[in-house]
């Protein structure tokens, strides 16, 4: 049992590391549907190609990846128009960022936020309405496989993107948000103008825009509109650099920090390497967890031990002996009776012996009472065993002649019992 168990553990580790190897293989080309919107990715759904568009739009030297608190890092070109670029599912900011955010758009500076995600915050520093009442915990969402992106700048209104969303399998069902008649009727409650400069299918409001001091905020809730997917054709590149227009000319501030994955990694003690920092300096681990296949393999390998050792601390039982059936000796027994009989001449007792053997066969297989052995007891026999009452009827007349014999009962009375009980048994049904 040990060393079942032991191949066991090892069969089992063996299989969680061909799986980590198959997923996370570096040679891997597979392709990896997930919405990442990571800048790095060249997979469907990464940001690598927009983020290559926006570098060549401001220039190398004025295109920045802001990796780290967005408080202190929007002022590199302060005095000129600048602007700020979020792309991604969601936006994950504090109140003192938020406010940040904000100041920097006021100076004159250009924010562009395109989430699936409504960033409450940010317009619950606009908005002095009551935030339940508008309902601000959401966009509202169509369930579709395909919409079409329309911009309705006068012109550019014949610009358009076909919009679908695909995994390995095909085309999927998608949840695609718009902005709520509410929510932009509450900004016009505070007098702030939301201009729309883009639609879903004609009615569905994708694309705002809402002047803030003396700068501009947009929102786009299509995200998946500037992923490499749609930008590396013609109408996705179009799409997206007509979008980009209403940036300003000045430098671009690529926002990495907020976003879900990488406030996941802060909160797991995974937070990206610095320049100015060794990795050593971040503790032993900090390497391993910076890297996803190995920060897999680390919390498999952690939970397989935590297993490990929740099994081996339970109690042990004693190997329970297995024990041999119980054999039926039964026929052993009769035959056993049967010749002590016969070598005694005991005729008369074996035949009674064999008839009480017969009638407890009838009440097992028949289930037929065998108190009174009269006429319609024979005929319920004949009925359930199918063996014909004139059959029947001499077996029973000679079991009663042998019960009515006192002392002696022959050899061939004996006999002839017998080829008249094995008759039934191997006729019966």
């Amino acid at each position: 049992m040990e060393k079942n168990r032991i191949w066991l553990w090892g069969g089992f580790l063996v299989l969680v590391l061909a799986v980590l190897l198959f997923l996370f293989w570096p040679g891997d080309k597979r392709t990896n549907w997930t919405e990442s919107y990571r800048h790095d990715s060249n997979q469907p759904y990464g940001t690598q190609l927009i983020h290559a568009l926006l570098k060549d739009q401001a220039g190398e030297d004025r295109f920045f990846i802001v990796e780290d608190s967005l408080i202190g890092n929007l002022t590199k070109w302060e005095g000129s128009p600048a602007n700020y670029v979020f792309i991604g599912p969601g936006i994950l900011l504090d109140s003192l960022e938020e406010d940040y955010l904000l100041a920097f758009a006021e100076q004159g500076n250009t924010l562009f936020l395109a989430l699936n995600g409504l960033p409450v915050g940010l317009l619950s520093r606009l908005l002095s309405t009551d935030l339940d009442s508008l309902e601000l915990d959401r966009y509202s969402y169509r369930m579709d496989s395909t919409v079409s992106a329309t911009l309705t700048y006068d012109q550019w209104q014949d610009t358009r993107l076909q919009l679908t969303c695909y995994d390995q399998t095909g085309a999927l069902e998608y949840n695609w948000a718009y902005w709520n008649l509410a929510l932009l009727a509450g900004l016009e409650e505070d007098s702030i103008t939301a201009e729309t400069l883009g639609i879903l299918d004609a009615e569905s409001i994708n694309f705002i825009r809402i002047p803030y001091g003396r700068g501009v905020i947009l929102f786009h809730s299509t995200p998946l509109a500037f992923t490499n997917f749609y930008v590396k054709e013609s109408d996705g590149l179009d799409y997206a650099d007509k979008v980009m227009a209403y940036l300003n000319d000045g430098p671009i501030y690529w926002d990495h920090y907020s976003d879900y994955e990488s406030a996941f990694r802060r909160t797991w003690g995974r937070r990206p390497p610095r320049t100015t920092r060794s990795i050593s300096g971040e503790g032993p681990l900090q390497y391993i967890l910076s890297q996803p296949p190995l920060a897999w393999a680390w919390y498999v390998g952690l939970s397989s031990a935590l297993m490990y050792l929740l099994f081996r601390a339970k109690r042990r039982q004693r190997i329970i002996p297995v024990l041999e059936p119980n054999t039926n000796t039964s026929m052993e027994f009769i035959a056993t009776i049967g010749q002590l009989y016969f070598q005694q001449n005991s005729h008369r007792k074996l035949a009674i012996q064999k008839w009480k053997l017969f009638l407890g066969f009838v009440r097992d297989r028949y289930h037929l009472p065998t108190r009174e052995l009269d006429e319609p007891f024979i005929k319920k026999l004949a009925e359930r065993s199918g063996i014909e009452k004139e059959t029947l009827a001499p077996l029973f007349r000679l079991a009663q002649n042998i019960e009515r014999s006192e002392v002696f009962l022959s050899e061939n009375t004996l006999i002839d019992l017998h080829r008249a009980l094995d008759i039934f048994y191997r006729t019966c049904k």
